[in-house]
């Protein structure tokens, strides 16, 4: 595989994912994927979604050959969203949960 596959293999990856997002909140193109300086993770994704009165960021890490969750973002302040109470109430609508654990939210939130 040469670069641009692979650059377009991480793309199509990040738009099933956002296919597969469970927001109404979501519009089309709301989702980037650009490369960092990061050693660690130098492919992030992200999708912009809102939630009740909030603008959020689902981040997302590229491992090898997947996307990995990593945070929920509160755009506004970047805090971590998932840490507040609003964020664990976000996790009990229907297909919230679900959605995050498949991509490798911790079972510890």
């Amino acid at each position: 595989m040469n670069k641009a596959d692979g650059v377009i293999g991480v793309v199509a990856a990040m738009q099933t994912v956002f296919d597969e997002f469970p927001h109404e909140r979501v519009t089309p193109g709301a989702f980037n994927v650009e490369k960092t300086d990061s050693l660690v993770n130098p492919i992030v994704g992200h999708i912009n979604f809102s939630y009740s009165v909030l603008n959020l960021r689902a981040v997302f890490h590229w491992k090898k050959d997947h996307w990995q969750f990593a945070r929920l973002l509160n755009l506004y302040d970047g805090s971590d969203y998932l840490a507040t109470p609003g964020g664990r109430e976000m996790l009990t609508v229907d297909g919230v949960r679900p959605f995050f654990e498949k991509y490798g939210l911790s079972a510890v939130r």
